[in-house]
């Protein structure tokens, strides 16, 4: 577990760094656009890595800046390719084991839960059993403790993963461009309390419907394991309409989570577009106004705090 929660650490750290070169080749290319737009004037040309006359004075543009030029652009694509080859390959490495550690783990403690629980259901008192139904032990020691398994096991290194995206990506965006940052950190407590909402409802309502598919798994075990009985009283219908029952509370209950997960999940990407309109209205106005970002920057950071 600690050595895939590592693997999970390095893997939350491979989107910020894959943006980080991004932003990189969209500098490239802007510089290497502007070259090209200066360099189709055949008064100009390119000496010392800057753009001057062919007189030999140099040019200056209207904000009293110069434009750099002999970008080789095959050669700097080579090596973000490059830079991308090397991400993904440590990216597929540790992501196989973080998964593969984390669910190995899951399964040994699984294991050992179903061992203890069955054990502590064989020592109760004959009372006991008297009040709980065999058929509902059984569903809960089935589907229960498969929802737990999927809580522990590669839910919790894919949790680790985003946690790392989170930190470093706002830790890069901060270098990149504390403003822009800052700006829409400011909404993110939205999209915070919609999903702490959400995780809240849906949590109550699945335990819910897991308590009315127990209560439809015992009857279904009861009636089957005393089949004879039932078909010699003439009882199918009864027993049929009494297992519908707990079916249809159960769908209910699914029906309210399905319901509320949708309302929040519209909430939740409608706050996060608008962040996108928010992240580019202002970084345009820090690019093109007051030139604290270059076009580069803007995409690096507003990628890399759209990814968390």
């Amino acid at each position: 577990m600690v050595v895939g929660g590592l693997c999970a650490l390095v893997h939350g750290a491979a989107s910020p760094l894959m943006l980080l070169v991004y932003g990189m080749m969209t500098n490239t290319f802007v510089a290497y656009e502007l070259e090209v737009q200066e360099l189709s004037n055949p008064n100009k040309t390119c000496i010392n890595n800057t753009i001057a006359w062919t007189n030999g004075s140099q040019f200056v543009t209207s904000d009293n800046g110069t434009v750099l030029c002999g970008v080789d652009i095959e050669a700097q694509m080579t090596m973000f390719a490059y830079y991308y080859v090397g991400i993904g390959v440590g990216v597929l490495i540790v992501s196989y084991f973080q998964i593969a550690l984390w669910v190995t783990a899951a399964a040994r403690q699984i294991q050992r839960i179903r061992k203890t629980y069955f054990r502590k259901i064989m020592r109760m008192e004959i009372g006991w059993f008297d009040c709980n139904s065999v058929g509902e032990l059984n569903t809960r020691i089935s589907d229960d403790i498969n929802k737990i398994n999927n809580a522990i096991a590669d839910q919790v290194s894919i949790f680790i993963e985003r946690i790392s995206t989170f930190f470093f990506g706002f830790m890069v965006g901060f270098i990149g461009g504390w403003k822009l940052t800052l700006v829409v950190i400011a909404v993110s407590p939205l999209i915070g309390l919609a999903a702490g909402l959400m995780a809240m409802a849906v949590a109550r309502l699945t335990g819910r419907e897991l308590e009315a598919y127990a209560k439809a798994g015992a009857v279904a075990d009861e009636v089957l394991s005393s089949i004879r009985t039932v078909a010699a009283f003439g009882g199918e219908e009864k027993e049929a309409e009494r297992y519908d029952r707990n079916l249809v509370e159960a769908q209910n209950w699914g029906v309210k989570k399905g319901t509320i997960i949708g309302l929040f999940q519209g909430y939740l990407w409608c706050i996060i577009f608008l962040c996108y309109a928010l992240a580019f209205w202002y970084g345009s106005k820090l690019v093109i106004e007051t030139k604290e970002l270059s076009p580069g920057s803007l995409i690096q950071v507003w990628g890399k705090l759209t990814s968390l």
